[in-house]
């Protein structure tokens, strides 16, 4: 399906009242969503993340602040999104080292996964992911 990470565009309802944004396994995410949560009162600079996943796959948005995600594919191809509205968010694919850095102390994001948490499912050692990429 998708091997790279990828921003979605969320879909967004406007009116008078104020926006509204879905996410969903049908509109947005490439994926049928199992498990959210969310980081939040994360200080400015700090980095979470860094990790890669052996099967699931994730989606993220910054629902207020701003953060920056930085992947690295299964190809070895290295890329960076920032995320800073709460109508965009990134698509990471299994097998994809990511982490993210706080660019604002009042960023709040999500992340949607394909499936519940399994400790089993992390690779937590970067040299441990190495071996898995195909172009070196």
């Amino acid at each position: 399906m998708h091997n790279e990470p990828k921003v979605f565009n969320i879909p967004t309802i406007k009116s008078d009242c104020g926006n509204l944004s879905i996410v969903d396994s049908i509109n947005t995410l490439p994926f049928d969503l199992k498990r959210v949560f969310y980081v939040y009162e994360n200080p400015a600079g700090n980095k979470r993340g860094n990790h890669a996943h052996k099967t699931l796959k994730e989606f993220i948005w910054c629902l207020k602040g701003k953060i920056e995600v930085f992947n690295i594919s299964i190809s070895g191809k290295k890329t960076n999104f920032i995320l800073d509205k709460p109508n965009k968010g990134l698509y990471i694919p299994e097998k994809t080292w990511s982490y993210q850095i706080s660019l604002s102390s009042d960023s709040i994001y999500c992340v949607g996964c394909s499936d519940y948490y399994k400790e089993e499912d992390y690779i937590r050692e970067y040299k441990e992911f190495e071996k898995l990429i195909i172009y070196k």
